[in-house]
Parts: structure tokens; sequence; C-alpha cells
């Protein structure tokens, strides 16, 4: 007779796609983030650098194609371990640029949580485009990913990122976190569960 695997025996992991198709939505679509995608990424990040620091912290202004691609280097090794995961927003229309951006990261397998954080370019914001990560991502983190909770941290002042919260089924837990980076702004706690 065999024997049933413990809860810690090695599990085989299956590989995210490289892309999610959006629901309704043929203009745009999401690919994983690889060292390939570090020119696209830091040229959207570094053109929208002060618009992104308003509610990512520090990071936007500070970003080079090196750090980018170290970034990009360690959030891979992550994935490998099922912590992280990666997807950049491309426009169907011109697949080399990157407008967005969705990551589950800090996921708890035990716990079945994660962390999920998203960001649009400043000139594609308004469109819908953060509501269709987000119901892409969380879809899939319930779905293929085995989450039963994901937790958005979002500033009292980003209201937008508040707005794509709600349509997509995150409700305000009333706990708050300060930025780990520097410590100047207080995130809101937000959540969906399964």
């Amino acid at each position: 007779m065999a024997e049933k695997p413990s809860d810690t025996a090695e599990r085989v992991r299956v590989q995210p796609p490289e892309t999610l198709d959006i629901a309704d939505r043929a203009d745009i679509f999401l690919r994983r983030v690889g060292i390939e995608s570090a020119e696209p990424l830091f040229r959207a990040i570094h053109a929208n650098a002060q618009y992104l620091s308003q509610y990512q912290g520090a990071w936007p202004l500070n970003a080079t194609l090196e750090s980018t691609k170290e970034d990009i280097s360690e959030r891979q090794e992550k994935a490998e371990k099922g912590e992280w995961l990666d997807y950049e927003l491309i426009e169907a229309a011109n697949p080399n640029v990157v407008i967005g951006k969705g990551t589950f990261f800090g996921r708890d397998q035990g716990a079945k949580t994660s962390k999920f954080g998203y960001w649009i370019v400043q000139d594609k914001a308004g469109h819908g485009y953060a509501t269709s990560i987000a119901k892409t991502m969380i879809a899939y983190g319930f779905e293929k990913w085995g989450l039963e909770r994901i937790i958005c941290e979002i500033t009292s002042d980003n209201e937008a990122s508040q707005q794509v919260a709600r349509n997509v089924g995150l409700t305000p837990t009333g706990e708050y976190r300060t930025a780990p980076e520097d410590g100047s702004k207080a995130y809101e706690v937000w959540e969906i569960v399964k």
C-alpha cells in the first residue's frame, strides 16, 4: 500500500502560465515578468516615477535599469519557491510597452494568504486597467494558486486604488500598517476572502 504524502512533503509546483487573458478585454493581457522585461518595465517606472511614488513609496524614484534587473532576479527566485508572482500589463497593439503591473508577494502557503499590489502608468489611469489586473489576478490566486485570503495595503489618500479594491470585492479591515521603507506612509489593509 502506498504511503500518503505528508503535509511537509515537497509538492510538485505547477508553473503559472506565461500570459493571463483578461475577460471581456482583447486590448490588454497580463504577461509574466522575466529578465527580458527589465528594459520595458524600467522605462514605465522611470517615466512615471513621480506619479508612482505618491502611493508606492520611494522605490520608483530610485529605480535604475540595473536595480530593475536585480529586482526581477530576486523575485524570480521567490517565484521558484512559490512566494511571489509578477505579471506586467501589456496592450495587445504594443507588446513591447509595459503599462501596469500586478504582483502577489509575501505568500504564506500554510495560511493560504498573499499580499497583492498593482499599478498603472499615469496616462493609462482611469481606463479600468487596474480593475482588470486585480480581477484577473484575484481569480487566478483563488482558482489556481491556492489562496483563500488576499490582502492589499492602500494609502488613505489613494482614492483610485480604493475604488479598484471595492470594484473587485476587497473590503477595508480597519487595520493600518506603516511603510517599511521609510515609515512615512500609513497603509490601510483591505482584504478579500474566498
